[in-house]
């Protein structure tokens, strides 16, 4: 489980995840998912930090976590696997603009390639790099700033190309277009020596390991595909969660960087349209508890509530709330 739900499930839910966890850590999201874990009661067996060199080879189970096996070779028995190696920002939209991800090592994840971004498209945000909310702030504004003054100067030109218009004034500071603006402050180089994640079995379903254990990095053999082709075994998942621990599993099989690699090629749309949305009977299902029956013989107004249909309020002699009818 990724950390995040980990620690959603904790606090929003007060879901207890497992009895004894085994944690990768690369960040600060790790190391706060182990203090929520210790004060859930759940047994913390090892907790391997990637900023130290730790790392995860292989998960054993079938249905359910067994087992871990580490970097050294050591098993420790667990039912839970919790991973917090860093974020990377999906990058489709811009690749669908005609922009290519540029991966940076030291920050171990893509980024959008300036020098190849249209005239008219701007990046701001976690996407443009990683940093302090107060240096996404003043990255955000000053990406706002420049998009007014490209917006004015896009604005004068077409007043130029009226003939039925006054011509403006002499063009002004504001409106020339300038440098993008840099991306907030990257963080310290990245713990990512190969795929920390697990690459689904669904896209890793033509590989064979060599041994019984579950596949794992060192397991893949080189996959084959026509030479000099730029297809690549992306898989089912369509370049989404597991991109850059494909894009590792492929480089290294492949002799290559993950930076040659480079990522799949997206296509627009990139969420995809549902076939419901566009042709056959569009199915509602209801779910009824088992006291319709007696709301709607004492007149229940029904509320709509996604698959559910219960009553909104009940109608009865000399009116009442909800609640009231409920307790009574």
């Amino acid at each position: 489980m990724l950390s995040t739900a980990v620690r959603r499930l904790i606090n929003l839910y007060a879901v207890k995840p497992g009895e004894r966890a085994v944690v990768l850590s690369a960040n600060t999201d790790g190391d706060a998912a182990v203090a929520d874990l210790k004060r859930a009661g759940v047994e913390v067996a090892r907790v391997e930090d990637a900023r130290l060199g730790g790392d995860v080879a292989a998960v054993r189970g079938r249905a359910r976590v067994r087992a871990v096996e580490l970097g050294d070779g050591t098993t420790i028995g667990c039912d839970l696997l919790v991973t917090a190696v860093g974020w990377t920002a999906p990058t489709a939209l811009l690749n669908a603009c005609g922009d290519r991800p540029a991966y940076l090592p030291r920050a171990a994840r893509f980024f959008p390639d300036a020098a190849r971004l249209p005239e008219d498209v701007l990046v701001t945000g976690g996407i443009a790099g990683d940093g302090r909310l107060d240096e996404l702030t003043e990255h955000g504004s000053a990406t706002g700033a420049e998009a007014a003054r490209r917006a004015a100067r896009i604005a004068r030109a077409r007043m130029l190309a009226a003939p039925t218009r006054a011509l403006p004034g002499d063009d002004p500071a504001g409106s020339r277009t300038r440098p993008h603006p840099r991306a907030a402050g990257l963080p310290a180089p990245g713990a990512v020596r190969r795929p920390h994640s697990r690459v689904s079995s669904t896209s890793a379903r033509t590989y064979r390991p060599r041994t019984s254990r579950p596949p794992s990095l060192r397991d893949m053999p080189a996959p084959s595909w026509p030479s000099g082709s730029r297809q690549r075994p992306w898989g089912r998942w369509q370049g989404k969660l597991e991109t850059v621990n494909t894009v590792a599993v492929v480089a290294r099989a492949t002799g290559s960087s993950i930076a040659e690699t480079g990522t799949t090629t997206w296509r627009p749309p990139y969420a995809p349209v549902t076939l419901g949305a566009l042709a056959g009977q569009a199915f509602e299902p209801v779910r009824y508890s088992p006291m319709q029956p007696w709301h709607e013989a004492h007149g229940a107004v029904p509320l709509i509530a996604g698959a559910w249909d219960p009553p909104r309020r009940l109608r009865r002699p000399g009116g009442g709330r909800r609640v009231t009818c409920a307790r009574t």
